[in-house]
């Protein structure tokens, strides 16, 4: 009998062994619920959780394919899904996933194997319908018979697994009164020994732990502010933790009550991450993004509680985690903002020994020394470095790296430290990014984007895996994607998602203002000179005019000219100085002048030169399109602070509308003809006009950043 057991713990180790540092049995708390965990080496197992069954983006899977036919892996099926960013996790033949319509937010219960629906739970009003980043962003958790989910808006809830029948909810934003978080609450609801860990960031509750069966506070603890990483069960020194990697420190509780076990301040102010830490007892690695860099360290007993075993500028993680695979790092190291549609983030896919930070190898990197330049300097459109990866989340099994990058590319790869040895890629989901990680799960893998869902087989055994027909990659319905957005912006912000810099804001100031006044004397000097040909072709040289319709028709002329430079302005002065320039604001603002200017013509005073009621309500209509263009526009091009130029009309209204008032009772209100022979009182009216719309114009812009600073 003793034999027997020896013998079973001794092929139980080795099969651990295979698969390397992924996987330890004290990583998982005491008391945690594996639904696989009888389940023998060679077979397929679930996916409960975001980052799989061990919260490390590892799977015990094997016997999966070495490489990709021509016409890529077998499809078991493919559907349309809404928006958002929430991945799939499985329980037995279930998937599940988060997704966003119109209509509300929902949890969705799938059939793995077919796709067809089984339940659908709306919880909510969709989530920023409009904005940059739409839809859910945690995943639903399974454990024992229901599910868990977590929404943008702070809401938390529980569902039986069978039925979606809502068994509790409560919102912790409103629960411990807490301001919602920037880009949304993403931390998706750990579940073990009966209670559900939730990063919250009030002081007295910093960190939850409610009921897993009620929804009830079991405890709160902590008092710092939170980023967008779920909490992380590890063992410490025989102790079952909560690890939280908090905005500015890592902290760690007792899961069963609550108590601080050590807490490391790591930064201070805005410090935003999103990638997973990896823990391996008793190492802890980090990472932060956008040449944030990376640092393991090692956590002891004595005072402070760490020492830090290196630190590196390579690795740096955002919304893409990395994994650790037999004592090695493998993730996609980003070094500048994230992936646009028509350009790929600059940065390469590493290998780093973990307990030495030593880059094995880096992939896809055309000049090494242009990404790890840490100086300040434009993102060039489709130029600069460019990787064969590309910015991509990864997962481990059977020996392998199974990336999916945001162009929708599943890309089979080896797990070895000694050199990228890729098997298979194949193109899955394209014209849209693709910011969700892969799942796998019984010889499948789930991927998705914002607008179509797919199932994949993996398996060396997927002929004998049932549902559906009999699909390729090439029956997956995928948008084609024209780089339309490179031409428009040649030149790119560094960092996109940072607040502009005072000498951005003040250069693209000074450049529309410079605009400004050569649009007003272009339209001074070519209304003069058209008229004057148009008058010796009529043989008219004392033709007379109205001064209203002469400042009417140089007011016309320079609307248009402001229209034209400001549209343009942006490539062609960015493309030539290689600084970003943004010039667009101008035409929002001639828009709005022709706005006002309509609608104060049709006054008492304006009324022998009174255009009509459609043409006013068309200038309107024009200048509410263009608006919503430009809404349009900055969202597609991740324009993400320049939406205030739509705000800050309010700060310009009153001096146009003093200008034309100030214009209505001075003698160019007078509609007598003047002879073309002494035009200099329109003249100076037409200077003091353009001083006035300057100021106009400074207005706004002012209000406008007046606003991003406010907000932001």
């Amino acid at each position: 009998m003793t034999s027997r057991l020896l013998a079973g713990l001794w092929i139980a180790f080795l099969a651990c062994s295979a698969h390397g540092s992924c996987f330890s049995a004290d990583d998982i708390p005491d008391g945690r619920r594996e639904p696989n965990s009888t389940v023998e080496p060679g077979f397929a197992v679930d996916w409960p959780f975001v980052r799989g069954p061990n919260y490390d983006g590892c799977s015990r899977e094997t016997d999966l394919v070495d490489s990709f036919p021509p016409e890529g892996p077998r499809v078991l099926w493919t559907r349309p899904l809404g928006v958002g960013y929430s991945g799939f996790t499985t329980y037995g033949d279930r998937l599940f996933t988060q997704y966003q319509t119109l209509s509300g937010q929902y949890v969705l219960c799938l059939n793995a194997a077919t796709g067809e629906t089984l339940w659908e739970h709306r919880y909510g009003f969709p989530y920023e319908a409009a904005g940059l980043y739409p839809g859910p962003r945690a995943t639903p958790t399974i454990e024992s018979d229901r599910v868990y989910f977590a929404a943008p808006n702070g809401l938390v809830g529980c569902l039986e697994i069978s039925t979606g029948r809502p068994l509790w909810s409560l919102n912790i934003f409103d629960e411990f009164g807490v301001a919602p978080v920037e880009f949304g609450y993403s931390c998706s609801p750990v579940v073990v020994v009966g209670k559900v860990l939730l990063p919250v960031g009030k002081p007295n509750a910093s960190v939850v732990a409610l009921d897993a069966s009620t929804g009830r506070v079991v405890w709160r603890a902590g008092d710092d502010s939170i980023s967008h990483v779920p909490v992380l069960p590890i063992r410490w020194r025989g102790r079952s933790l909560a690890l939280c990697y908090l905005r500015n420190v890592i902290s760690a509780f007792d899961i069963e009550s609550g108590a601080l076990a050590f807490r490391f301040p790591r930064s201070g102010g805005y410090d935003e991450h999103a990638a997973w830490p990896i823990y391996r007892e008793p190492y802890l690695w980090i990472t932060g993004p956008f040449r944030g860099g990376c640092e393991l360290m090692e956590l002891t007993a004595d005072n402070p509680g760490y020492r830090t075993v290196w630190r590196s500028k390579l690795m740096s993680n955002d919304v893409c985690s990395s994994v650790l695979v037999d004592g090695y790092l493998y993730g996609f190291d980003i070094r500048d903002q994230q992936t646009k549609l028509h350009r790929p983030s600059r940065g390469q896919v590493r290998c780093l020994e973990f307990l030495t930070g030593v880059e094995r190898w880096a992939d896809g990197s055309e000049s090494r020394a242009a990404d790890t330049n840490d100086a300040p300097q434009a993102s060039r459109g489709t130029s600069g470095t460019t990787t064969s990866i590309g910015h991509a989340s990864v997962i481990y099994a059977d020996g392998k790296l199974i990336f999916f990058n945001d162009r929708g590319e599943l890309i089979l790869a080896r797990a070895s430290p000694s050199a990228y040895a890729e098997l298979g890629r194949v193109q899955v989901l394209g014209g849209e990014l693709c910011w969700t990680p892969p799942t796998l799960s019984h010889g499948r893998v789930f991927v998705r984007n914002h607008s179509r869902a797919a199932c994949l087989v993996l398996s060396r055994t997927g002929s004998q895996l049932e549902g559906g027909a009999r699909l390729t990659v090439a029956d997956i319905p995928q948008s084609t994607y024209h780089d339309w957005a490179s031409l428009l912006l040649p030149v790119e912000r560094e960092f996109a998602m940072d607040l502009p810099a005072d000498r951005e804001l003040w250069r693209s100031y000074l450049v529309c203002l410079a605009g400004l006044f050569a649009a007003s004397a272009l339209a001074f000097i070519g209304h003069w000179a058209v008229s004057r040909i148009d008058s010796v072709w009529r043989n008219d040289t004392v033709r007379r005019i109205s001064p209203v319709d002469l400042l009417n028709g140089r007011n016309t002329l320079r609307t248009g000219l402001m229209l034209v430079f400001g549209i343009c302005g942006t490539t062609v002065l960015s493309g030539y100085s290689q600084q970003f320039v943004f010039t667009w604001p101008l035409s929002l603002f001639g828009l709005f002048h022709v706005v006002v200017r309509q609608a104060s013509s049709r006054s008492e005073v304006f009324r022998a030169n009174r255009p009509n009621r459609l043409r006013a309500r068309i200038s309107l209509f024009v200048f509410l399109i263009a608006c919503l263009g430009y809404y349009l526009l900055c969202r597609r091009l991740s324009l993400a602070f320049e939406w205030v130029f739509l705000a800050g009309f309010l700060g310009a209204a009153p001096i146009l509308i003093w200008e034309r008032h100030a214009l209505a009772h001075t003698p160019m209100a007078c509609p007598e003809p003047v002879e073309w022979a002494r035009p200099e009182p329109v003249k100076w009216a037409y200077i003091k006009q353009t001083l006035q719309l300057a100021a106009a114009f400074s207005a706004y812009y002012l209000a406008s950043v007046a606003l991003l600073w406010v907000r932001y």
